[in-house]
């Protein structure tokens, strides 16, 4: 099991708007720097929303097995196995949304994860665990992306 990433790179709709502000600015790093800093925050968000951002409905409910400590999901364990009926799914150790990070270079931005086997299986589902995405799709991002690169031409029109 693969963990997708969303990677934005130079993309065909893009591509002449880039190559104006590649021509004024020399490169694209700092235009997909802000593009990384945005597809981190919408990550962060993500996860204080519980998934809504990018989930109908938002994050499935911890499943009632989870509580009685037939499985073990890393959160707050309580005396006899299980988690506490309040964890908070995917959050309440910090694991997962510490192993997200983000990055960017003269010609991408994109935010993926180190643990890609742990997440891999929250974002995706697997056996027991049901779908819960953790990171954007282009499709989430697209308006703001969209946004970044008018934005960005306007400074260098005003430049």
């Amino acid at each position: 099991m693969t963990m997708p990433k969303t990677e934005i790179q130079g993309l065909a709709t893009f591509n002449a708007k880039l190559n104006r502000i590649a021509k004024k600015q020399g490169n694209l790093g700092p235009f997909f720097q802000k593009v990384s800093v945005e597809l981190d925050a919408a990550v962060q968000r993500n996860f204080q929303a519980d998934g809504r951002n990018f989930q109908r409905g938002g994050w499935p409910a911890l499943m009632p097995i989870t509580y009685k400590g037939k499985v073990y999901t890393g959160a707050r364990r309580k005396r006899g196995g299980g988690i506490q009926q309040n964890a908070q799914i995917l959050r309440d150790t910090g694991k997962g949304r510490a192993s997200i990070s983000a990055s960017f270079g003269p010609k991408m931005a994109r935010v993926e994860t180190t643990d890609r086997q742990y997440m891999a299986a929250h974002h995706e589902g697997a056996g027991h665990l049901p779908e819960r995405r953790v990171i954007p799709a282009y499709s989430d991002m697209k308006k703001r992306v969209q946004a970044l690169l008018a934005w960005q031409l306007k400074q260098l029109a005003g430049a």
